[in-house]
């Protein structure tokens, strides 16, 4: 988070905490009459007062829409970043992700985010279910291809990382 630039890190922040998908923030649709658009992640589909994220079923990979909890973490770095109404991803995030590599110095492969956020869920009470729901998954996939079995000490302290005060 310390490498990521101002207008990065509530996405970085959503994405780490919260285990949205980097299609969930931006992608291209069909309309009904099969017309083209862009749907993004807004930032009036976060709601920090009633903690969570609203993901469209437009967005939503599975089509039906969720609510996804914001851990308090999340929201500490949201504070500073949310705005009235604009799109949470950064514009060219596919070339930005590339130098917030080079200036944090660590590798971040696609979806990389997302599946740390599913170990560290996990590895709080073992509930795939509910961790499954949260990201828009079955709890057989969580554990086919995104969790690392950790201790519950280590998902604690990742749900503590917070900004400086």
């Amino acid at each position: 988070m310390k490498a990521a630039q101002d207008d990065e890190i509530g996405f970085v922040a959503l994405a780490l905490f919260c285990g949205i998908r980097t299609a969930e923030f931006r992608k291209m649709v069909r309309n009904a009459r099969g017309e083209e658009h862009e749907a993004t992640l807004d930032w009036k589909d976060v709601d920090l007062k009633a903690r969570h994220v609203f993901i469209s079923p437009e967005l939503d990979k599975n089509r039906h829409g969720r609510y996804v909890d914001l851990p308090a973490n999340a929201s500490f770095w949201l504070k500073g970043a949310q705005q009235q109404s604009a799109p949470v991803m950064p514009e060219n995030w596919r070339i930005r992700r590339q130098a917030l590599e080079k200036r944090s110095g660590v590798e971040l492969p696609q979806n990389v985010f997302r599946h740390s956020f599913c170990s560290y869920r996990i590895s709080l009470d073992q509930d795939y279910a509910k961790a499954a729901a949260m990201v828009g998954n079955s709890p057989a996939m969580l554990r086919k291809h995104y969790v690392r079995v950790m201790p519950k000490k280590i998902g604690q302290a990742y749900f503590k990382i917070s900004p400086a005060k």
